[in-house]
């Protein structure tokens, strides 16, 4: 993340950072999974109905997720 980058960001410029890897629709539904799992997501911040997520808390996130998995060839 760029020095000048706030650290918190909404779903669209999120989204938009990481187009080719995450589409705002598929955010969307990995935050609505664990919200019906009743699951916190370390990433995510509510303020009334915006959501603003954590780039770098999202990469820890995804990392932790990738080590709790086994990639079969």
């Amino acid at each position: 993340m760029t020095e000048n980058m706030p650290e918190w960001i909404s779903l669209k410029v999120f989204a938009k950072k990481n187009t080719g890897t995450f589409s705002e629709g598929a955010i969307r539904w990995i935050i609505y999974k664990h919200d019906k799992e009743k699951v916190e997501l370390p990433f995510l911040r509510r303020i009334g109905k915006k959501i603003v997520i954590s780039q770098k808390k999202f990469d820890e996130w995804l990392e932790n997720k990738k080590k709790n998995y086994t990639i079969r060839e």
